[in-house]
């Protein structure tokens, strides 16, 4: 699911990112990044990390609670639909057919009954 919007975001922004990329913005501002110094992006990663550190310690224990769920879900969302992509594992027809065997049901079930199966088996891969 959070692939599915991730990649409807990115259709929404990839003319202007590819635009950006192809433009000459992007050589200059590399070239300004490049003569910073290191300790600017050291301080800047040390400034960020007390940040959030700050911010997640002020949260009420119920609130981390619900972040580190949100996380989890996210990460298991995101786990199932990078398996989809590579895998390309969609649920076909023999993995229903067994899954009718295994329930006792006839291979010639209802269509409704199948893509239930193909459907809750794609949920459960997801979470």
């Amino acid at each position: 699911m959070i692939g599915t919007i991730l990649q409807g975001l990115w259709q929404q922004f990839a003319p202007q990112v590819g635009q950006f990329v192809n433009s000459p913005a992007l050589p200059q501002l590399v070239r300004i990044l490049q003569r910073l110094p290191l300790s600017i992006y050291i301080r800047g990663a040390d400034e960020l990390s007390a940040s959030v550190s700050g911010w997640y310690d002020s949260l009420t224990p119920e609130d981390k609670k619900r972040l580190q769920d949100a996380t989890a879900y996210v990460i298991k969302d995101l786990s199932g639909d990078v398996l989809d992509a590579v895998t390309g594992l969609p649920i076909g027809s023999f993995v229903v057919e067994q899954v009718l065997a295994y329930l006792g049901h006839d291979k010639n079930a209802p269509e409704q009954e199948k893509a239930f199966i193909r459907y809750e088996l794609s949920r459960q891969l997801k979470v």
